[in-house]
């Protein structure tokens, strides 16, 4: 490696002689010690490679000696000067790219977002820049810490925020807070009360505004009433809230997946398009076309590799390799096995995803074979929150009472 970076720093040149000056010129080789690479013979001729320097002595000494040689560069930055010396423009282009790329290991080149959901990359970039981050920037410049304590306190949407260097790319990654559904409060002369949402047995009863009409223990149907929000004050009047809680209870559900023997699955077909982009400072440009895509289905795959030179200097380059696979629709036959795993699989899934609000106590299998297929039923027993408000106006409500009344009182009458 330090071989290659010397002749491509100093250059090489390939020094060529005929066998009558071969003798002398070999011995001023030999003594100056000008090169260690191997003396060739063709035909007539000799050649030998030579770094820039020791060409240059070896010249001195053959003019000297009046010995005839031939002298042609064949590599390196002197090789440059040398052709592009007339044409200063191309020679000021190279000097800008290489203090480009001994740079581009200390500037920030490009910002990318990762776990964001609500709020957009533009968005979180913006309130980067804001706090002087952006693309340009000198790494050895920016206090990550302060920089992403800064950003927690412009963006109050956000929870955690990291950012960390990943070559020249800033990789920022984020987590969003948890945003807590707020309800709208109620319309004047709106009360409600809480029902059940389904049927289960009364463990905890947390009210903060109602009466609780349940208590430890009870049972209770769908649809019954948990937590009212008329509340008697005094013997004669009454008073309406709004009833907010929760009431926990003990609940059995079903989590059930049916899987057929017989189903559908998409296979790769071999035919792959592929869309290559280069992304540069941000911007992406296509360097090819992924061709004409019909209606039909693909697969998508997509891998992004940094570029960089030798000796580990990297560039502010990306190339983004974009994937179509071809599938097609096929079907597909289950073993009795294969069956009862997949759904196993499914209402695992299933249960998993009600785990944030359903504390699980017991649960137990029952399969079902057919002849078509298999019926996986998970029975569950666990504690949730059955509430769930009805609402109710004052004038609903009292239309409803006097309507009792009046029923009652024509029942006593008759």
């Amino acid at each position: 490696m330090i071989k290659f970076l010397m002749s491509l720093v100093f250059g090489k040149c390939k020094c060529t002689f005929d066998s009558a000056n071969a003798e002398k010129v070999i011995e001023i080789i030999r003594v100056n010690a000008l090169t260690t690479e191997p003396i060739k013979r063709e035909c007539d001729e000799y050649s030998v490679i030579l770094s820039d320097i020791s060409a240059k002595k070896l010249r001195e000494f053959t003019e000297d000696n009046c010995i005839e040689c031939s002298f042609r560069r064949l590599f390196g930055i002197p090789l440059l000067f040398e052709r592009y010396k007339y044409r200063p423009g191309i020679l000021v282009g190279a000097v800008i790219f290489f203090v480009t790329v001994l740079l581009s290991g200390r500037i920030v080149w490009d910002i990318d977002v990762t776990g964001n959901k609500t709020i957009s990359d533009i968005e979180i970039i913006e309130a980067l820049e804001n706090r002087g981050f952006h693309p340009g920037i000198f790494i050895n410049d920016v206090d990550f810490d302060m920089l992403q304590n800064d950003c927690l306190i412009d963006k109050d949407e956000l929870a955690w925020v990291s950012v960390n260097m990943d070559g020249n790319l800033a990789r920022v990654e984020v987590r969003e807070k948890r945003v807590v559904p707020v309800e709208d409060p109620p319309a004047e002369g709106r009360f409600a009360n809480i029902i059940a949402a389904e049927d289960g047995i009364v463990e905890i009863c947390r009210i903060k505004n109602g009466k609780a009409v349940v208590e430890y223990g009870d049972t209770v149907k769908k649809g019954e009433l948990l937590v009212t929000g008329v509340i008697d004050v005094g013997e004669d009047s009454v008073r309406y809230e709004y009833a907010d809680g929760e009431v926990l209870a003990k609940v059995y559900r079903e989590i059930v997946s049916y899987v057929p023997f017989e189903y559908k699955q998409k296979i790769p077909t071999g035919e792959k398009k592929r869309e290559i982009q280069l992304k540069i400072f941000g911007k992406s440009i296509n360097l090819s076309h992924r061709g004409s895509i019909d209606g039909g289905i693909y697969g998508t795959i997509k891998e992004e590799e940094k570029l960089s030179l030798p000796f580990g200097i990297s560039l502010p380059v990306w190339m983004k390799n974009t994937e179509y696979s071809r599938l097609v629709e096929k079907t597909v036959l289950l073993t009795e096995d294969e069956a009862v795993s997949m759904a196993r699989s499914d209402v695992t899934k299933k249960l998993h995803e009600m785990s944030d609000s359903f504390q699980l106590l017991s649960k137990s299998e029952k399969t079902d074979i057919s002849k078509n297929g298999v019926k996986v039923t998970l029975c569950v027993y666990g504690i949730t929150d059955i509430s769930a408000n009805y609402g109710f106006s004052v004038s609903e409500y009292d239309t409803e009472e006097n309507e009792e009344k009046s029923g009652n009182e024509e029942n006593h009458n008759s």
